[in-house]
């Protein structure tokens, strides 16, 4: 879904620079996994296309709270 700079901040409330720079690099290859995943799967023949959504930053948001934690 779309991302909301302000949910995001909200969200991130608290965290350091390093924690915020965390989430975005694990949005990020969240969302090229998700990306070369769908390839391989035969979807969209015309190149790969990357966007990182609410879903991967939440993952992500979730991931930096816990530790490296989240959904083990």
């Amino acid at each position: 879904g779309e991302v909301s700079i302000d949910d995001l901040a909200v969200a991130a409330d608290g965290f350091t620079g390093a924690e915020v720079q965390a989430v975005c690099t694990r949005a990020a290859l969240e969302a090229i996994r998700a990306a070369v995943e769908g390839r391989r799967a035969g979807e969209g023949t015309a190149g790969v296309q990357v966007g990182i959504t609410r879903e991967h930053l939440e993952r992500a948001l979730e991931d930096v709270r816990t530790g490296g934690r989240a959904g083990v």
